[in-house]
């Protein structure tokens, strides 16, 4: 299952050749043609964050072109690219947020302060969506379901956020039907 890796912003400052899966929204698509003629399109793709160039060479247009349209949102795995300009993204592969599955968050916290309770509540209630969030505290071997103020919208970069907070190791998401 596909999780984001980094933000617009955080791309922008990544080393060419960097890999990235950025979950936003693809704004503005450009059609064009390689030398010989093959379709291709430029874009942008925006998060929270900001925006970056997109660009989809003819295998990914190919592939993808009913994903690449403007307001789809989406996670875009692709590479860093600088050419001594503005970093963009070369796109590789497209996959679309399904909005019907929904995925449950398991956060684990190790050990519980007020100050680390305080900051995951404030980073929960600013991604507000669908997803039911699990808190797991393996001190006390406790898993509890927190209320639906605290769900979430994985199409955010609130992943990224959590992973910043707790670390990575302590952030499971599952699909739900998927074991």
């Amino acid at each position: 299952n596909a999780q984001v890796k980094g933000s617009v912003s955080e791309a922008k400052e990544m080393e060419p050749k960097s890999n990235v899966v950025l979950g936003g929204m693809i704004t503005n698509v450009k059609k064009m043609s390689t030398r010989r003629g093959e379709a291709m399109a430029r874009g942008q793709f925006e998060d929270l964050t900001g925006a970056i160039e997109v660009i989809f060479f003819p295998r990914t247009y190919k592939e993808y072109k009913s994903l690449i349209k403007p307001e789809k949102v989406v996670l875009l795995h692709g590479q860093i690219n600088a050419n001594g300009e503005e970093n963009k993204v070369i796109a590789d592969v497209l996959t679309p947020v399904d909005k019907k599955k929904t995925s449950s968050v398991y956060i684990q916290i190790r050990k519980s302060s007020l100050e680390l309770i305080t900051r995951l509540q404030l980073i929960l209630r600013s991604y507000p969506g669908r997803s039911p969030v699990y808190l797991y505290f393996p001190g006390d071997k406790k898993l509890a379901r927190t209320p639906e103020e605290f769900w979430l919208d994985l199409s955010t970069p609130v992943l990224v956020e959590l992973r910043e907070l707790i670390g990575a190791d302590n952030i499971k998401v599952k699909v739900d039907g998927e074991k």
